[in-house]
């Protein structure tokens, strides 16, 4: 059942960027939930913000109000909730820079994915969870490296005194997304869920949004690579511009390798959108806050 938001449909729909959040409420514009500064949380009353990408979670509160699911991921069942935990001021990303702020929520364990329900989600949806969890700059991802490395290694799956000891030690293993798709396929890796529930909407909190964000000033951002990248780009140019006139330079075409192009396949795929999201479930090791 939707929670009941008395609010004008206009400021009920405006959405706000990562930047303008990140200025006014703190937080870096990238991670799930950011740490927000006390200077911020202090002064507004938010410390606890959850921002949530379709990309990942298809199934999150799309509307103020709306219930949901929140996916998670573990290389094994997940042990526990968080007993502890605040409600969430949830955003859920609607498109490109347009946040949509759904309402204070709580999560709630819920049973994992079966392989039928894993399988009815788009593929964007599992390539994005498979290709992020193999890389090994996504530090939420290395519970499930560190299995499937160490059956690998071991010839078993290993035990959760095994994984243990393999964490402590600081160990990670490379491990392909076409890994973690057959891991998850086996049951091996299991794709916890949660329910999303609205207990509040932050009326003021909202009307606050709609009214400054209008006038938010963004700040210039550079192109990636600053000026080494424009000065390549010039002399590519002018190489091109001296064949074009009969110049000795020439541009030699090589296909690329079958298994570069399967890797680009997969690296493309933040490219798609121009905010690469730093997706991290809020689970620990110690005191994940899911169930499976």
């Amino acid at each position: 059942e939707p929670f009941s938001i008395d609010l004008p449909k206009e400021i009920l729909d405006t959405t706000v960027e990562r930047e303008f959040m990140s200025k006014n409420y703190g937080g870096n514009e990238q991670e799930t939930a950011p740490p927000i500064a006390a200077k911020f949380w202090k002064r507004t009353g938010k410390r606890y913000f959850l921002y949530l990408n379709l990309d990942y979670n298809p199934h999150c509160p799309e509307v103020p109000g709306a219930p949901g699911v929140l996916f998670n991921v573990g290389y094994s069942p997940a042990l526990g909730i968080d007993e502890d935990q605040k409600p969430w001021t949830l955003f859920a990303r609607l498109d490109t820079k347009t946040w949509q702020y759904e309402g204070e929520y709580v999560s709630a364990p819920a049973p994992v994915l079966t392989l039928a329900e894993w399988k009815q989600q788009s593929l964007q949806v599992q390539n994005k969870w498979t290709r992020n969890i193999a890389n090994p700059k996504k530090k939420w991802g290395k519970d499930v490296r560190i299995g499937i490395g160490l059956r690998r290694q071991l010839g078993w799956r290993p035990t959760e005194r095994e994984m243990e000891a393999a964490w402590k030690a600081g160990k990670d293993f490379a491990v392909t997304p076409e890994e973690i798709s057959k891991a998850i396929d086996d049951g091996e890796v299991v794709i916890a869920t949660e329910t999303m529930k609205c207990i509040d909407y932050d009326r003021p909190f909202q009307r606050d949004l709609a009214a400054k964000m209008p006038s938010f000033e963004r700040r210039t951002r550079k192109p990636r690579g600053g000026a080494k990248k424009a000065a390549g780009a010039k002399g590519k140019k002018a190489a091109a511009t001296k064949t074009q006139s009969g110049g000795k330079a020439k541009r030699k075409r090589t296909a690329a390798p079958a298994s570069q192009s399967k890797k680009r396949k997969w690296a493309d795929f933040d490219s798609e959108s121009e905010e690469d999201d730093e997706y991290q479930p809020q689970g620990t090791r110690s005191r994940p806050i899911t169930v499976a």
